[in-house]
């Protein structure tokens, strides 16, 4: 079991967030025009692998948020301040 904490998080790590992502998209960009423009290429094939691909991330999603709400987390208040569930010891850490 993890333990979460939740913290006003930096500004920083918004700034970080946003550099990788578009390193990924580029990378995906590149990638896509590869595939797109090789006369190999077939549409349905593709959407098909696509729609296979965001079922996948949409049952990630809703396995994260189901464990998320099992977790029985407080909100954060409106003016920021944290709250932590009982068990927390202030850090990300293995649990029994």
């Amino acid at each position: 079991m993890l333990v979460w904490v939740r913290s006003t998080p930096s500004i920083r790590i918004f700034t970080w967030h946003d550099k990788l992502e578009a390193n990924h998209r580029d990378h995906v960009w590149h990638e896509l025009r590869g595939c797109y423009d090789s006369p190999a290429f077939e549409d349905e094939a593709f959407l098909a692998a696509g729609v296979e691909m965001l079922d996948a991330v949409r049952t990630f999603w809703d396995g994260l948020d189901a464990a998320r709400a099992e977790d029985d987390f407080p909100p954060l208040d409106p003016a920021g301040a944290t709250q932590q569930p009982a068990s927390s010891t202030g850090s990300l850490e293995s649990a029994p």
